[in-house]
């Protein structure tokens, strides 16, 4: 991780967008290297022309013209695991199962010490 922003007001594709092309400019990181991302799959992010992501692979793309990583495709979008975990927890209720683990942890620390 290189850097935690807070963004003050909104935070739409382009607000995100440019603060990761700011960081990446504060930290003297040419995004054209940048093969890929994760993100949490908000529409803030993945929005056809006005998420994150498509404002970042333009970038990337009109800085390319004859790089390696010039095509669309060769750009590795990921949705985060830590965020579907979370996901599914919410939709299944799992508070009950976590419950129930941290019992057992309780229990098995208990009879084998």
């Amino acid at each position: 991780m290189l850097n935690l922003i807070s963004l003050k007001g909104t935070t739409t594709g382009e607000d995100i967008f440019y603060a990761v092309e700011n960081c990446s400019y504060e930290n003297n990181l040419d995004l054209k290297i940048l093969s890929g991302t994760s993100t949490d799959g908000a529409p803030t992010m993945i929005v056809n022309e006005k998420g994150a992501i498509k404002l970042l692979i333009n970038k990337i793309e009109s800085n390319n013209k004859t790089s390696y990583r010039s095509k669309r495709e060769d750009f590795i979008i990921i949705h985060c695991f830590i965020h579907q975990q979370n996901l599914c927890a919410q939709v299944l209720l799992m508070d009950a199962c976590y419950a129930s683990s941290y019992t057992n942890v309780e229990l098995h620390s208990i009879t084998c010490t």
